[in-house]
């Protein structure tokens, strides 16, 4: 197994891990845990930042006036259906041994993507463009 075998393999499995932690996120967390994970990574976030954060994740928890809930865990439900299916799609001994397999997971996946485009569009419905100087330069 070589270098970009090991790479797709760790990609394959940060995306599903990625995937599963943010639908267990939006399922189950407050608005003060999303902001804290947001507040925790390495990015410069000064209080305008966190303040930005706190405003685009509200409507996640159905805080403040646009509510956002239902589509966001809709959008996450669909998107590691979505990780999980491309991570078939990508073994080598499905794509050899069982090429039916295969191409019915692909399709699955891209039925999924396909149907999960009016959510997707619902959940992005209601925001206006806000712009501003967010992190902190080192």
């Amino acid at each position: 197994m070589g270098f970009w075998s090991y790479a797709a393999s760790a990609g394959t499995f940060l995306t599903v891990l990625w995937a599963a932690k943010s639908a267990v996120a939006y399922y189950t967390w407050t608005l003060d845990d999303m902001v804290e994970d947001v507040a925790s990574s390495p990015l410069p976030l000064n209080q305008n930042g966190i303040q930005y954060w706190k405003d685009i994740l509200a409507p996640y928890t159905d805080l403040g006036p646009v509510k956002k809930r239902a589509a966001i865990q809709m959008h996450m439900a669909t998107t590691l259906v979505i990780a999980f299916g491309l991570c078939i799609q990508f073994m080598k001994t499905i794509r050899r041994k069982n090429m039916d397999v295969h191409r019915w997971v692909g399709r699955a996946t891209l039925l999924a993507s396909l149907l999960s485009y009016p959510h997707f569009v619902s959940l992005l419905d209601g925001f206006g463009q806000q712009t501003a100087k967010y992190v902190e330069a080192p």
